[in-house]
């Protein structure tokens, strides 16, 4: 087993990959790995949330930043706290995470357009995950909050 094996897995690059929730042994994977960094954007008490994740990343030496995003809520400021997390984080093999990976390829497709990326391939990672689930789809909530984000950004 791999930390690849973490639900909704992707590397982004050689430093940064995304994912749903890890359990602890793929935190393990993780650190073993060269992993350095955590940044979780799941709120407490969801049915995948792992009780203890601070305490234990803790332990096992990972820098921790914890940004909780209620689902039907997600906030301009909460991109903010997220950019600056990922920025502290440049040079370190980090993995950002929530319960699925929909918040992270969301507010990472934001970020990745400071990093030079088009519109379509932010566009195509929050697709990779968004569309993965037979008849999900993306609310209003989160088509207003991009299109507030992609403003404030441009």
């Amino acid at each position: 087993m791999t930390i690849s094996d973490i639900y909704n897995f992707i590397q982004i690059d050689d430093r940064l990959a995304t994912s749903g929730q890890p359990t602890a042994d793929q935190f393990r994977r993780a650190r073993r790995s060269g992993y350095e960094v955590v940044i979780n954007l799941a709120p407490d008490g969801l049915e995948t949330s792992m009780p203890g994740e601070a305490e234990l990343l803790a332990d096992l030496g990972f820098e921790y930043h914890h940004i909780p995003i209620a689902w039907n809520e997600p906030r301009l400021d909460q991109l903010e706290e997220f950019e600056a997390a990922l920025s502290a984080a440049e040079g370190r093999r980090t993995l950002v995470h929530c319960q699925a990976n929909y918040r992270v390829t969301a507010f990472f497709a934001l970020y990745a357009a400071k990093l030079g990326w088009s519109e379509a391939q932010s566009d195509a990672l929050v697709d990779r995950i968004w569309s993965s689930r037979p008849g999900f789809q993306m609310d209003d909530i989160w088509k207003g909050f991009i299109a507030a984000a992609r403003r404030r950004i441009q």
